[in-house]
């Protein structure tokens, strides 16, 4: 079953309710991106009212529109029911990673709990937690993994959409940010040198922090950054670092129960001084290929590893 929302509260809705019934679900950005990641067709396509495909709008052959209310939102005082049946389906994330090109990794139900839980441990969750989501949709590692780990451990995401999101940010209680780099520059010009409040962690992914946006943040945000490391392919990230100043850019820490290699084109360990790639040993909660695509699977996965 296919999605297309631009809302993340409705695609939530979507996606869960999806799920429930044992549906597959993937989600996308536009109808032309359900149409390539389903060139055999689908059973339906659920959008939000009102976004039914236009006369230039490409969808998967065969597939059933289907509508469902707009502003149907998640209201709950404790987590959410984990997956932990067989009816419950699989959750299909789109990445770019190491081809450039869209792949889909399938999450499937039965290790969703597992997941879940590894992640709320390592970034500290509980029901205290405020989580912004941002503009990160479903089918992105960060925009799945970081709200389904919230949400087991009790706490709330904020999807502000509105105009001029980064202006009001910190309005709405938030303590915990997970996003990419050009986020954190646009939150340093909405916020115009105000500082963030004191309990908020700050954490950076999908690539490097580049030196002069750290170099401003830590002047007038914050006084640390949490800079991430990982891939769309593992359960959590690979390596971390806590930036307090300019040194702290320069090098990044395994995490525990991770094992990293940079390893040469046949695949053996290179001399140090050489640049090679990275590769990093997969564990059982880990996905280990791509749907559908077995020759991306063969170049990114081999014995248990993963170049990332």
């Amino acid at each position: 079953m296919l999605f297309r929302s631009d809302r993340l509260s409705d695609g939530w809705a979507a996606c869960l309710a999806l799920r429930a019934l044992g549906l597959d679900a993937l989600a996308a950005p536009s109808f032309e991106h359900l149409a390539s990641l389903a060139p055999n067709g689908a059973a339906a396509v659920v959008v939000p009212e009102g976004t039914r495909p236009g006369p230039s709008d490409t969808v998967p052959n065969g597939a059933r529109i289907i509508e469902i209310p707009s502003g149907v939102f998640l209201d709950s005082d404790g987590p959410l029911p984990e997956a932990n049946s067989g009816l419950c389906g699989s959750q299909i994330l789109l990445t770019s990673g190491t081809t450039g090109t869209y792949k889909r990794l399938e999450l499937d139900s039965a290790a969703e709990d597992r997941r879940n839980a590894e992640r709320a441990r390592l970034w500290r969750f509980d029901a205290t937690t405020v989580n912004h989501g941002v503009d990160l949709g479903l089918w992105t590692a960060i925009g799945f993994k970081q709200p389904a780990a919230v949400w087991h451990a009790g706490g709330t995401v904020v999807f502000d959409q509105g105009p001029e999101p980064f202006t009001r940010f910190f309005r709405h209680g938030v303590n915990r940010v997970y996003f990419l780099s050009s986020m954190l520059a646009k939150l340093l010009e909405a916020q115009r040198g105000a500082p963030a409040p004191a309990n908020v962690e700050i954490a950076i992914g999908a690539g490097f922090l580049p030196l002069p946006l750290a170099q401003r943040a830590l002047a007038t945000l914050c006084s640390e950054i949490r800079s991430t490391y990982g891939s769309t392919e593992t359960v959590t990230h690979a390596l971390e670092g806590w930036v307090r100043g300019s040194a702290d850019l320069f090098w990044l820490t395994l995490m525990p129960g991770r094992e990293i290699e940079i390893v040469d084109d046949e695949g053996g360990p290179c001399r140090a001084g050489t640049a090679g790639a990275v590769r990093v040993r997969l564990n059982a909660l880990d996905c280990s290929g791509y749907l559908d695509d077995p020759v991306a699977t063969a170049a990114a996965f081999q014995i248990g590893r993963a170049h990332v």
